[in-house]
C-alpha cells in the first residue's frame, strides 16, 4: 500500500513522499537487502539522515511520522494505517489536496 501511495503522490505532482526508516541500525547494505526482499520501492533513510532529523525509535510498531520539509515531526500515527487515512491526514495538514 505504501508503494502505491508513494507512486500516487509522485504522479499527482505532490512534493510529499513516502520514506522508510529502519531504526534497527543495520548497515545500509543490509537495510537495502531487507527492503528489496520486502518489495519496498520507496526511498529509505540512512542512519545519518535519521540522526539529523532527530527521529527516535517509536515505542509502538508500526508508527508513521509526517515530517515537514524543515524536518519537524508534524504528526505521529501509531498502528496500521491505510491509504485513505494517510491521505486524509495529509489533507488536514494542507500537504495534499483533499480527495487526492
Amino acid at each position: 500500500m505504501l508503494n502505491e501511495l508513494n507512486a500516487q503522490l509522485v504522479a499527482s505532482g505532490s512534493n510529499v513522499r513516502v520514506t522508510g526508516v529502519n531504526f534497527d541500525e543495520n548497515p545500509r547494505e543490509e537495510t537495502m537487502v531487507i527492503a528489496q526482499r520486502m518489495g519496498i520501492e520507496f526511498p529509505t533513510l540512512t542512519q545519518e539522515a535519521v540522526k539529523t532529523m532527530r527521529l527516535t525509535p517509536p515505542s509502538v510498531l508500526p508508527t508513521s511520522y509526517i515530517v515537514s520539509p524543515d524536518n519537524q515531526v508534524v504528526a505521529k500515527l501509531t498502528g496500521e494505517q491505510n491509504r485513505a487515512g494517510l491521505l486524509a491526514q495529509l489533507a488536514q495538514l494542507d500537504l495534499v489536496a483533499p480527495g487526492q
